[in-house]
């Protein structure tokens, strides 16, 4: 049970700290995209490069967390109803 506990701990913090980074590449690469007088900070240095290292981060901050199933807690643990339904512990998506 305290396995259950502590890897939700850890999904949600991996996903915290992968959209945290997708927020700082979107921030100094893709917004100045956005306007007209900057442009973004990591292009010359890593030039196509960047954008397939953002293209991985956006999937795996943004699209793997959508597939993962979510794990069945009972209203009552003590009361145990027949079969779940799907909706309970199904994937966001």
């Amino acid at each position: 049970m305290a396995f259950k506990h502590w890897t939700t701990y850890a999904t949600r913090f991996n996903t915290l700290v992968l959209l945290s980074s997708l927020a700082v590449y979107i921030y100094k690469d893709i917004w100045p995209l956005a306007t007209y007088t900057e442009s973004p900070k990591d292009l010359p240095r890593e030039g196509n490069i960047l954008w397939l290292k953002l293209a991985v981060l956006v999937v795996a901050s943004v699209c793997v967390p959508l597939f993962i199933p979510r794990s069945y807690v009972p209203v009552d643990p003590k009361v145990r109803s027949g079969e779940c339904m799907k909706e309970t512990y199904s994937k966001k998506l």
